[in-house]
């Protein structure tokens, strides 16, 4: 089954100019965004695991100015996603030192994997093109958003 991203980011699932102070507080208030859109997911919880998964290795996927943060969670019916562009660059380690702007966060049931990990190498090739990156980062609107992400998701 192939999961395009427009089954899991809506409009209701966007924000393009959130205010953060650091890689943390991105974390946070991404976190607090997500879970106030899905029943049973603690936004406590969610920013805690994904800080500690971020202090402990390189970068779960950042690069081009985006970041991909990820959890598999128990008792969640489907998989659940929100964008975020923010108002500022921050370091979230990326190798080349480039700040991210973009942050998409999802989360997923422990049963459906697989359907995860394709969803996620479906998101980190789509925003590995450069126009891409580019429409997304120019997006006055929340649907000009999404339409630069289906414009390139076939």
């Amino acid at each position: 089954m192939t999961m395009k991203t427009n089954k899991i980011l809506k409009e209701d699932s966007l924000l393009l100019n959130l205010q953060v102070n650091d890689r943390d507080d991105a974390i946070r208030k991404v976190s607090k965004f997500l879970s106030s859109r899905v029943k049973g997911v603690n936004r406590d919880f969610l920013a805690r695991e994904l800080i500690k998964r971020e202090n402990e290795g390189p970068p779960i996927a950042t690069r081009k100015g985006f970041t991909i943060l990820h959890l598999r969670m128990k008792r969640l019916d489907g998989i659940y996603g929100v964008a975020v562009r923010l108002t500022k660059g921050v370091d979230f380690g990326e190798p080349n030192g480039n700040l991210t702007r973009l942050v998409f966060m999802f989360v997923n049931p422990l049963e459906r994997n697989e359907d995860y990990l394709r969803l996620l190498s479906r998101i980190n090739r789509l925003l590995s093109k450069d126009k891409v990156n580019e429409k997304l980062f120019d997006a006055r609107t929340k649907q000009e958003f999404l339409n630069a992400l289906a414009e390139y998701d076939v």
